[in-house]
């Protein structure tokens, strides 16, 4: 982060210099807030959970006298989505993260213990998708608020965490928008993904999604009396997968996946 604009080389410096020693007295706590983010399980669909790392994130940004909103999401079974607001007149700025992983609880709990320093790096479920982000936004805004507290102040912060990210709830946006329709600015703090590197790019585009829902109908029939009088719905659409699958094309960033499948009622029915 950098603080600067019209000032001297010199007080850039010394201001780069405050920067750094402020961003490293603060780093074990920017850690120990991303270590209780990540021992706390927040798979999408634990609502609990998500309330919980809400509760977590809340608690720690609570120096920053914000305003908090909660909003439900459309999907069944998520939880609600967090905004910490500032709420001061000027430009707002949206910072954004959000609360569900990927991994379940059950997951989670199998792949031994969640937290994993490993020098430099820290390995965990959720530690770069997206709690470090979080940790992040928070570390970001103290540096800040300590070396540039006119700057600080003069902005309308506004962090935002999304309760349904992973399973791409369309709810979000609004709920953010309904508080601070207008915005100079709005960064996510996600990472980039650059495995094997150790430079960081700033991401500033993002393939297109397309979901499809296939059905297959099939012909009942009693599976030992008449399965020849039958037509196999589940093996049908296995079949389908099977050529679906072998659309993915690495070499053109094409990636088919196969996620939910679900047919039939009982063994003894075609």
């Amino acid at each position: 982060m950098m603080i600067g604009l019209g000032m001297s080389r010199e007080s850039t410096t010394c201001n780069r210099t405050t920067e750094e020693s402020v961003a490293a007295r603060l780093l074990p706590e920017a850690l120990d807030f991303l270590r209780e983010l990540v021992e706390a399980n927040s798979h999408s669909l634990n609502r609990e959970g998500v309330e919980r790392n809400a509760d977590l994130i809340r608690n720690r940004f609570a120096d920053f006298g914000w305003t908090e909103h909660r909003a439900a999401s459309s999907r069944e079974g998520a939880g609600r989505h967090l905004i910490l607001d500032a709420g001061q007149p000027g430009p707002a700025i949206f910072l954004i993260s959000h609360l569900d992983t990927v991994f379940t609880a059950g997951e989670q709990e199998s792949a031994g213990p969640a937290w994993n320093l490993e020098g430099r790096r820290v390995r965990g479920p959720g530690v770069m998708d997206i709690k470090g982000g979080t940790a992040m936004i928070w570390l970001v805004l103290r540096i800040l608020r300590e070396t540039a507290p006119e700057t600080f102040r003069a902005i309308r912060w506004v962090a935002a965490w999304n309760a349904a990210e992973e399973l791409l709830a369309p709810d979000f946006s609004a709920a953010c928008l309904s508080l601070a329709p207008m915005a100079e600015a709005a960064l996510v703090f996600e990472a980039d993904n650059a495995a094997g590197t150790d430079c960081f790019e700033t991401v500033h585009w993002r393939s297109g999604i397309v979901r499809y829902h296939l059905t297959c109908e099939g012909r009942g029939a009693h599976a030992g009396n008449g399965h020849e009088n039958g037509r196999n719905a589940i093996t049908g659409l296995a079949a389908a997968i099977l050529e679906i699958s072998d659309w993915t094309d690495y070499g053109r960033n094409t990636v088919v996946n196969v996620g939910v499948v679900r047919g039939g009622e009982a063994t003894n029915r075609v």
